[in-house]
Parts: structure tokens; C-alpha cells; sequence
């Protein structure tokens, strides 16, 4: 369970951001929000069972945009999603959800 597969992807297509990203990339949601015995960075190696969720989060920090704007040049960018590990694979749970408000 570590980042060297992310961190391939992020060298390949976007290399870079490679030098503003954080060194973990989430963390196993369990009876804690964040169990910090299983943060996934590159030196994880606990296993992945089916039936595990995580917090999955790309962060990407001082970044800089060509604008004219000041104050818009400095950016940074957090993207998440919840995981949940199956015996096929994984789920995303944003897939599974919607965003229209039932009541």
C-alpha cells in the first residue's frame, strides 16, 4: 500500500507537480477518521484487504499560475475521494452517490 504507482502517474502526465506534492496520499478510514497506522505513502507496507476504506487525497501545494492577477498566482489543490476495498477490486464511492438532495 504505497504511493509509487500514484507518484508514476504524476511524473508522467504531470511532472511538474511532483516537487509540491505532500508525501502521503490519505489514510484508512476506521473507527478513527484517520488511522494514522495506515497512512499510504512509500513507506507503508501493510496489506490491503477487502472491506478496507480509505481516504484517498492528492495535495499539491505552491503552485504557481501564469496570470496577471497577484493574487491569483500562488494556488494549491486537494482532491479526494473515499475508497472502499472489494474482493473484485474497489469501489468509488463518488460513483455510488449522487449529489441530488432527497428529503
Amino acid at each position: 500500500m504505497n504511493c509509487e504507482i500514484d507518484l508514476a502517474v504524476v511524473e508522467r502526465d504531470v511532472p511538474e507537480f511532483v516537487s509540491n506534492l505532500t508525501k502521503s496520499a490519505g489514510t484508512r478510514i476506521g473507527l478513527e477518521l484517520q488511522e494514522f497506522g495506515l497512512i499510504i505513502n512509500a513507506t507503508n507496507d501493510k496489506a490491503v484487504k477487502a472491506g478496507m476504506v480509505f481516504n484517498m487525497s492528492l495535495v499539491s501545494h505552491n503552485l504557481q499560475a501564469e496570470t496577471a492577477a497577484e493574487k491569483s498566482r500562488n494556488f494549491s489543490f486537494l482532491l479526494v475521494d473515499t475508497i472502499i476495498v472489494t474482493n473484485e477490486g474497489h469501489e468509488v464511492v463518488t460513483q455510488l452517490s449522487t449529489k441530488a438532495l432527497r428529503m
